[in-house]
């Protein structure tokens, strides 16, 4: 390999963009401040989609979200003093 590679995977040099990376202690490939930065943005926006299509039942007067019906029904009886009068309160939608 060559040597940019080699400080790479020590972890003297970012291993996404190149730049040297200061007082991280050397020994296993690492990532710079920005690239980290960037990285950790895109695993909070991986997280929010799986959440999201996980939790597809919304609470129509809160808006919080849900992965079991039954779970919204508990929650808006006790924290909007629900009564199950009606169908349209436990509609899911793609929101």
């Amino acid at each position: 390999m060559s040597d940019i590679a080699d400080m790479m995977i020590e972890g003297v040099l970012c291993s996404q963009c190149g730049v040297y990376i200061e007082g991280d202690e050397p020994g296993h490939p690492g990532l710079c401040k920005a690239c980290q930065a960037d990285a950790d943005k895109d695993d909070e926006r991986a997280m929010a989609r799986m959440l999201g299509k996980r939790r597809p039942h919304v609470c129509p007067f809160c808006r919080k979200r849900f992965a079991e019906t039954e779970h919204l029904e508990q929650h808006m009886r006790a924290k909007h003093c629900w009564r199950q009068e009606s169908s349209h309160a436990t509609e899911t939608t793609d929101a």
